[in-house]
């Protein structure tokens, strides 16, 4: 329970990042208006997670011998600088070919082998949703029903919840994008919409895969049923947190 939870949170924050990135960047929106939006919903989010954790009973774990780790200062320091970089990508301070540079930069200077373990297929999976959801967007059907379902903000961020849970909030957000105008209710949708099926987020998956490396048991089934049970809660408290901050 406590190593799903854990995936749980670690996974809310990651998945958000490239459905934020896209919002930002296509709706053109300055710092100041990204966190009038991103705050409120932030606050609310961290804060029900902390209380969460109320409800999670204490286990007795098995005592692990764990090998001695040597932080590397200049290595820190550098893959912090190169953080704050592609942060200042994500919101448009700078280009986000700049974020790009640095990162890979950082990865040859730091650690070459590294590359070795990148999982490419699922950037080959996010890269192939990209092109399926802009040859989607242009079929006449579609776009009229996605276009008779923006018609107001509260639509807008039901659209975007009941997509994700279909092809996951980032290529939503892609898709949604780009027949509303109501950017703050496209933007709770898609986080928001994160939760619910294992498919509503990419993330979720490489949670899955974290799991199944990590644990003990193995139990993929357990963590599959957790992790939704989890997320099936979480959804319909912040669809109501979001109609209300709406």
């Amino acid at each position: 329970m406590a190593i799903t939870t854990k995936g749980f949170s670690a996974v809310r924050s990651v998945r958000l990042i490239l459905a934020i990135y896209h919002i930002v960047s296509f709706y053109k929106l300055s710092v100041i208006d990204f966190l009038g939006m991103s705050i409120p919903f932030g606050l609310i989010s961290l804060i029900t997670l902390l209380f969460s954790v109320l409800f999670i009973k204490n286990k007795q774990i098995e005592k692990q011998s764990s090998n001695i780790i040597s932080i590397n200062r200049t290595k820190t320091v550098w893959l912090l600088l190169a953080s704050i970089v592609v942060l200042l990508g994500i919101l448009s301070v700078i280009p986000v070919i700049i974020s790009l540079l640095i990162s890979l930069l950082s990865g040859l200077t730091l650690s070459k082998k590294i590359f070795k373990h990148v999982d490419y297929a699922v950037i080959l999976t996010f890269i192939n949703f990209f092109i399926i959801v802009g040859a989607i967007s242009r079929i006449n059907f579609v776009n009229g029903l996605i276009t008779s379902h923006k018609n107001n903000a509260l639509s807008t961020f039901i659209s975007a919840i009941v997509t994700s849970q279909l092809i996951s909030n980032v290529p939503a957000a892609v898709l949604l994008s780009k027949f509303t105008n109501h950017v703050y209710a496209l933007f709770l949708g898609v986080s928001v919409g994160g939760l619910g099926t294992i498919i509503a987020s990419l993330a979720n998956l490489l949670a899955l895969r974290q799991y199944a490396g990590y644990s003990q048991n193995r139990s993929n089934f357990q963590f599959f049923k957790t992790f939704t049970l989890l997320n099936m809660i979480f959804l319909v408290l912040f669809i109501v947190v979001g109609i209300v901050l709406l």
